[in-house]
């Protein structure tokens, strides 16, 4: 399929920082697992589960990751099919950051992620409006969910999350289930971790200075990908890889930035312990002196989302 056109000129922030780049390969695929039993959220009960990466973090996180930017939400609709409301799966949902957004343009959406507490906030959510689609949300992980007998998704979803996968199984798992010419779209913004804006820097000295130069992830230690997605996505088969940049700006106060970190895998409150009054105090000195005269910081970032298809 013809994947939409992201025009530059029309994007309220920052100017694009490159072009779109596109290549492609193929391969056939296995057959894909097809059912298991429906969960059912109860309010009362949510979904349950145990210990995660993200231990800690799902009232934080609901509260304070940034939203998708409209732009990219655009875009992503434009990825589902013409004239019918198409299928969605969301993969690595958390609290619903991709999933929420789009279903008003779908008939049908599964959200998968590990960790149940996320997931009773994505539920909670949903409990509170119509959504327009019929959601099923499955803790289970992304290297071995399950999707209902006979159902294909059109758009496959992955927010924020791809780095946490074993991507080679992801995607022998995911192809299975996309139609033939559905999308994948891979989103991620730039973390404190890979920006050397001023006030991120200051937020990685803070972190070195209470946990250490390594990054953490929950009980253990982050470990980056091998390789760039883009190969791991073109060696899975899918085709048509394209990468679309979508430059936006926010302006932050430094307690929606500790928010932000109170929800992460590597500066949580569970992550820092007893250390977290402290953390969090040394923070806010670190910060103000890279803070505009109001007390904000403006963080320049980029949403980059990765596009492919199934052929």
């Amino acid at each position: 399929m013809p994947y939409p056109s992201f025009d530059p000129s029309t994007f309220s922030g920052s100017p694009a920082s490159g072009p779109a780049r596109a290549a492609g390969a193929a391969s056939s695929f296995g057959a894909a697992a097809d059912s298991s039993p429906r969960r059912t959220f109860d309010p009362a009960r949510g979904f349950g589960g145990g210990r995660s990466t993200f231990a800690g973090t799902a009232d934080a996180y609901a509260a304070h990751r940034a939203p998708l930017p409209e732009d990219v939400v655009s875009y992503l609709r434009a990825l589902l099919p013409s004239g019918r409301r198409g299928r969605l799966l969301d993969v690595g949902t958390g609290t619903g950051a991709a999933l929420l957004p789009l279903l008003p343009a779908v008939s049908s959406a599964i959200g998968i992620d590990p960790d149940a507490h996320l997931l009773d906030r994505t539920a909670a959510t949903l409990s509170g409006g119509a959504s327009g689609a019929d959601v099923e949300l499955r803790a289970q992980p992304a290297e071995a969910f399950t999707v209902p007998a006979g159902w294909q998704a059109d758009l496959v979803t992955v927010c924020r999350a791809f780095h946490w996968f074993d991507r080679p199984a992801f995607l022998e798992r995911v192809t299975p289930v996309m139609n033939a010419g559905a999308s994948l779209a891979v989103l991620s913004d730039r973390s404190v971790w890979s920006d050397d804006q001023p006030w991120k820097s200051a937020v990685i000295g803070v972190i070195t200075e209470f946990l250490g130069p390594r990054r953490r992830a929950g009980d253990g230690f982050y470990e980056p990908p091998a390789r760039p997605f883009v190969e791991d996505i073109r060696a899975s088969g899918l085709q048509n890889v394209v990468t679309v940049e979508f430059p936006f700006r926010r302006t932050l106060t430094v307690e929606d930035i500790l928010g932000e970190l109170r929800s992460s895998s590597f500066a949580s409150r569970a992550v820092l312990g007893r250390a977290h009054t402290r953390f969090e105090s040394r923070l806010r000195e670190a910060l103000a002196p890279v803070a505009r005269a109001d007390g904000r910081l403006v963080d320049d970032n980029v949403f980059t989302v990765i596009v492919a298809e199934r052929p």
